[in-house]
């Protein structure tokens, strides 16, 4: 197989790294052993070869039905080197995973002994994951197929899907290629690097996470369970240097890590935007570790995150990555004056060519020019850092005021008892849209509503402070740990309407 890999594709990747340092891990077990460079290139090249003997090659889709651990990151990255690899959720419901694997026409689905019963009932082919990466038997078939190109797709990885079914962002070898040294540089990952994989294998986040780490020489640790006590675990086994997950996996984490002794970290990285500064303290000082906040989206990748060294600029902002060209938009797409909230809107070598199968979509995703509408609000603030405001649709509209959730959530935040909040709208007959905080208090801490309110009167206008605070004990969520906000304001109106308000 040697040299017969086109430059800058996932196996070259791999590849080179393999023909530098071949022993040094590449992806780590839950228990510390390792996979080297070496022994991961061998398994893509079988994986290779048993999929070739299957009629399965580039451009080929391969839907993995599989939990996190270590066998899974060889399944993805082997598959995602000869063919296009495409993760789903096993816990979605069986309806969501036929619907999406109409659309996706997958030649086989790779599964788990625990994921092999709903794999069962999808109608295609179907191959243990056991036996994709087991070693090519002497009489077995198999065949020397061709590898793809830079330009042939990888991945296929579903958007969160906050509404309706998920949409399918395709990735290519190009993109990798083009699109993640920019942000593995500026984030100054090094050879040594342990990443510890918090993501599930259909998230961006996961495939940002083992391919950025593999472009540059370092380790994947790939943890089997996300409990934060098990995680604690994994961490004093493994001795990560970073890792990168939601500000809502950090909370679920932060108590535990704070009680424990673990091996420092370099850094750990916000991903999705800039964490609320109260909640960035306190897990900074339980992990003993700077936080960087990262901005970006599957369909972009990586867009901005905090400078290095941190503490080199004010709480929240971030420097653009010189990748992609990126500005600021009202809804006709001209652009902003600095220092006022815009669309953000990008294009480059890491932006994606549009959903798949969704023509009507793609129309509006898109201004003239190849411009990406994130759907996000962003502003570059009067020391010309830039800083992510929210999603659009989740901007709050009370009288004719613009409100974000995200400024409000962290003023809330800043109060020693609540752990998580979620601020949604409901509808006003005056105002329009009236503000609603749900709120999760941390374990064996109370608060009276009154005392909530009164703590933000002396952080935020009176027009931003909710008019309804509600406690609960969780959020609905998206797959990806992004709050469903329409399901919060669906449960209020629901709650309202039983009290007879």
């Amino acid at each position: 197989m040697d040299g017969e890999s086109t430059i800058g594709t996932v196996r070259w990747m791999v590849e080179r790294q393999a023909r530098r340092r071949p022993d040094a891990p590449s992806l780590i077990h839950p228990d510390g052993t390792a996979v080297s460079y070496a022994d991961l290139l061998v398994v893509i090249d079988q994986v290779h070869a048993r999929l070739a003997g299957m009629g399965i090659g580039p451009g080929d889709r391969v839907v993995l039905l599989l939990d996190p651990c270590l066998a899974t990151a060889r399944a993805k990255i082997a598959v995602a080197a000869s063919a296009t690899a495409c993760p789903l959720n096993p816990a979605a419901s069986l309806e969501e995973l036929r619907h999406a694997v109409g659309r996706l026409g997958p030649k086989v689905v790779v599964a788990s002994a625990d994921t092999m019963p709903v794999a069962t009932d999808l109608g295609v082919a179907v191959v243990a994951i056991d036996d994709l990466l087991a070693p090519v038997e002497c009489g077995e078939s198999s065949a020397d197929g061709p590898w793809p190109d830079l330009d042939d797709l990888t991945l296929i990885i579903t958007t969160s899907g906050t509404t309706g079914h998920p949409r399918l962002v395709p990735l290519t070898h190009r993109q990798i290629h083009e699109g993640f040294p920019a942000y593995v540089g500026s984030m100054q990952f090094q050879e040594d690097d342990r990443m510890l994989n918090q993501g599930r294998p259909f998230h961006a986040a996961s495939t940002g996470a083992i391919f950025g780490t593999l472009l540059t020489g370092g380790a994947v640790v790939c943890p089997a369970r996300t409990e934060p006590a098990y995680l604690v675990e994994v961490i004093k086994a493994t001795h990560p240097t970073r890792t990168s997950a939601v500000p809502s996996v950090y909370t679920r984490l932060v108590d535990e890590v704070g009680a424990s002794e673990i091996p420092p970290f370099r850094y750990l990285v916000s991903s999705g935007g800039a964490m609320p500064l109260a909640l960035a303290e306190r897990v900074s000082r339980a992990f003993g570790a700077p936080v960087v906040d990262m901005y970006g989206l599957a369909e972009a990748w990586f867009i901005a995150h905090a400078p290095l060294p941190i503490g080199s600029a004010p709480p929240g902002a971030m420097t653009l990555l010189p990748h992609c060209e990126v500005r600021l938009v009202d809804a006709d797409g001209l652009d902003v004056p600095q220092g006022t909230p815009g669309e953000i809107i990008v294009r480059g070598a890491n932006v994606f060519s549009g959903y798949l199968g969704d023509e009507f979509d793609n129309a509006n995703t898109f201004f003239p020019g190849g411009w990406l509408r994130t759907g996000d609000s962003g502003v570059i603030d009067d020391e010309g850092y830039f800083r992510f405001a929210g999603r659009i649709k989740d901007l709050l509209n009370r009288g004719g005021e613009k409100l974000s959730p995200v400024e409000i959530e962290a003023a809330f935040l800043t109060h020693p008892a609540v752990d998580e909040v979620a601020v949604f709208g409901i509808p006003h007959p005056q105002l329009g849209e009236d503000l609603v905080a749900a709120v999760v208090l941390r374990p064996g801490e109370t608060v009276e509503v009154r005392q909530l309110r009164r703590h933000l009167l002396g952080r935020l206008a009176p027009a931003k402070v909710p008019r309804t605070i509600r406690f609960v004990d969780a959020f609905p969520r998206t797959g990806s740990e992004k709050v469903r906000r329409a399901e919060l304001t669906e449960w209020y109106l629901a709650m309202d309407d039983a009290s007879g308000g």
